[in-house]
């Protein structure tokens, strides 16, 4: 690795790790923070697409260059989404969330939608997944709202929807695994398992009562999930 991309690791690593032990609190140092973290492990994904580059990835044909270039992009929208779901730390935005769950939740969509396309590119697609996609969505949206006592009221259809297009990012990473076992396919699906878990917990924060301790579970498992898929750009050069 380079140590560009070490130091630039550390430092996510570092931020993110402050950031996830004072998350439960509301203010503009956090929202800094936390935007700083984002912004971390979106660089990181930017040395990762260099190596990528310098490591003979245009070598690799069209699909692989694309799908490392889309997987870039699912971090800078995912940048953008974790910057307007910052949003009410600012108090007068406290009051009225639901537009800016709404906004958020709309930018990571196009996030994971930026992800599977990815995936499809390098990997391809088995219609065998479905198969996983479907129980993970139904698990993600009603087993957690029923376990956890969510009430998602007229957002269930938004819940639902996202929770299919996560389910079928995670899904693509498991298919990746089976089929390459690469190192590019370890890192996706370890970063996937921990995005999925990390906003199963999330829904707790909107939907359910915020406490401490579910903030800093989402965060704690959201930003190695943001770091893996970021480091994971460079090894598709050698899937």
């Amino acid at each position: 690795m380079s140590p560009y991309l070490i130091a630039t690791l550390i430092l996510c690593v570092i931020a993110s790790t402050v950031f996830t032990i004072f998350s439960f609190k509301k203010n503009l140092a956090n929202l800094f923070l936390k935007t700083l973290s984002s912004m971390l492990f979106t660089i990181l994904g930017l040395f990762s697409l260099y190596y990528f580059i310098k490591y003979g990835g245009f070598k690799t044909g069209y699909n692989r260059v694309i799908g490392a270039f889309l997987t870039f992009a699912g971090l800078l929208v995912c940048l953008i989404g974790d910057m307007i779901l910052g949003m009410p730390r600012i108090s007068e935005l406290k009051r009225d969330r639901l537009p800016i769950i709404v906004g958020g939740a709309t930018w990571f969509a196009l996030g994971h939608i930026l992800y599977c396309t990815a995936l499809i590119m390098v990997f391809g697609m088995q219609t065998w997944i479905l198969a996983i996609v479907l129980p993970l969505s139904i698990f993600y949206t009603f087993g957690n709202m029923l376990f956890g006592k969510l009430d998602y009221s007229k957002l269930t259809i938004g819940v639902l929807l996202y929770s299919l297009l996560e389910s079928l990012s995670y899904a693509l990473c498991i298919m990746a695994l089976v089929q390459t076992k690469s190192l590019a396919s370890i890192l996706l699906t370890i970063g996937f398992t921990f995005f999925f878990f990390s906003d199963m917990v999330l829904m707790h924060n909107y939907f359910g009562k915020p406490k401490r301790v579910i903030s800093i579970l989402c965060h704690s498992a959201y930003y190695p999930a943001q770091i893996l898929i970021a480091l994971s750009i460079c090894y598709l050069a050698f899937v």
